[in-house]
């Protein structure tokens, strides 16, 4: 036989599980005769669209962390003691931006968790994803309250004025903090490193 013959057969053999070696053979063959070389283009092409899927998903997750930390970020540089409606308004579409983000954060995460790359195996056996994940949950506790206040607020007269309580900087500064560790985490946990 030949080599990608040979590759066939055994190629076959494990798909198929067939156990006749005629019908092996005979099936060998005549897919040899007339496609000799789809099942290697059928390798490369599933490889190459998992490859594909992988980038997309690689990529909508790091642009949705410079989201969450840029619209974040905003706004504590928007916060001040007193503002108008009209300033909490564009406040409160930064936050739907960074909600939005997350939920993509969310996905891809779990994608690249349990689907992509390095497997979950990996993954699963460090603590410090556990604490990567759960200190993604505590930015999302703490974001509820800051969330509300600015839905609440944005409607009525845009020129009124209103005083912003002193626990939504709070709340901000230590979302931003949070958000802040978790890439050392990333890191650490890609190089396999664990505590």
């Amino acid at each position: 036989m030949y080599g990608h013959q040979k590759y066939v057969y055994h190629y076959f053999i494990k798909g198929f599980n067939l156990t006749n070696y005629k019908q092996v053979f005979l099936f060998t063959k005549i897919h040899y005769i007339y496609q000799p070389n789809s099942i290697f283009k059928a390798k490369r092409l599933l490889k190459s669209q998992k490859m594909t899927i992988e980038l997309f998903i690689r990529y909508l997750h790091f642009v949705s962390i410079l989201t969450v930390a840029g619209s974040l970020v905003s706004e504590h540089m928007l916060l001040s003691k007193e503002l108008s409606r009209k300033a909490i308004k564009k406040i409160a579409t930064l936050d739907a931006i960074y909600g939005i983000a997350s939920i993509a954060i969310l996905i891809t995460g779990l994608s690249m968790w349990l689907w992509i790359g390095k497997g979950a195996d990996f993954y699963s056996k460090n603590p410090l994803l556990h604490i990567k994940v759960t200190l993604f949950v505590i930015i999302g506790l703490l974001s509820i309250k800051p969330t509300m206040f600015f839905l609440k607020n944005r409607k009525g007269e845009q020129d009124e004025i209103v005083s912003i309580p002193k626990n939504i900087f709070m709340f901000i500064r230590i979302e931003i903090l949070i958000l802040f560790l978790i890439p050392i985490l990333s890191v650490l946990i890609a190089k396999g490193i664990a505590i």
